[in-house]
């Protein structure tokens, strides 16, 4: 009973008042934000997705040096040469981790 009311009130805080609902928009902007930097930066879009996850062609060697400065998912091979990646944004996520990003790739 009492980790099931646990549970509960955690359910209880996160949709009182749209909390839910707010910080999961602010998660969809920094997706958008991050979206546009990277085709900003010649990048192609693998899948277009209009939530948080945001997945990328990129080359296996930026993939390789990114790894060491950035967190990411290699998400499937797309050719030889070139994987597709998942980027993430969270309620977490602020517009300075985004541009510090762009500064990276």
């Amino acid at each position: 009973m009492a980790k099931g009311r646990l549970l509960g009130l955690q359910f209880d805080t996160i949709f009182t008042d749209g909390l839910y609902f707010r910080i999961a928009a602010h998660a969809d902007r920094m997706a958008a934000l991050l979206k546009g930097i990277f085709l900003e930066k010649g990048y192609k879009i693998y899948i277009d997705s209009p939530t948080n996850q945001q997945f990328f062609v990129m080359s296996r060697q930026k993939a390789k040096e990114l790894h060491g400065k950035v967190r990411f998912e290699d998400w499937c091979p797309v050719d030889e040469d070139n994987i597709a990646v998942r980027f993430v944004t969270s309620w977490a996520t602020t517009e300075e981790n985004v541009l510090a990003l762009k500064e990276i790739i």
